[in-house]
């Protein structure tokens, strides 16, 4: 059974920025680095855990790869849902 992915409106706001960071500069680059980051957030519905926990208990946290982003979530077991808290660059603190 599938979860539902569940964007909070700051994870959405993150990838909105992001976007906006790099679309002035290469608009195809900024379309790429989007698409990747929402097949990496989809990929959660079929593997809720597939992202380490953190220090943080119940946090987890999920490298897009190629590109250098991560995301955080957790996952609300009693909903069968995967919530998108934030999204953030590698070098870039909490």
């Amino acid at each position: 059974m599938a979860y539902k992915v569940r964007y909070t409106p700051g994870a959405l706001s993150d990838l909105d920025r992001i976007f906006e960071y790099i679309a002035p500069e290469n608009p195809r680059a900024a379309l790429a680095v989007k698409a990747r980051i929402k097949a990496r957030i989809e990929s959660l519905a079929q593997f809720p855990a597939s992202g380490p926990e953190t220090a943080e208990p119940g946090l987890r946290m999920l490298p897009v790869g190629r590109y250098p982003y991560l995301i955080f979530y957790e996952i609300d077991e009693a909903a069968k849902a995967v919530n998108i808290l934030y999204i953030r660059h590698a070098s870039r603190k909490r």
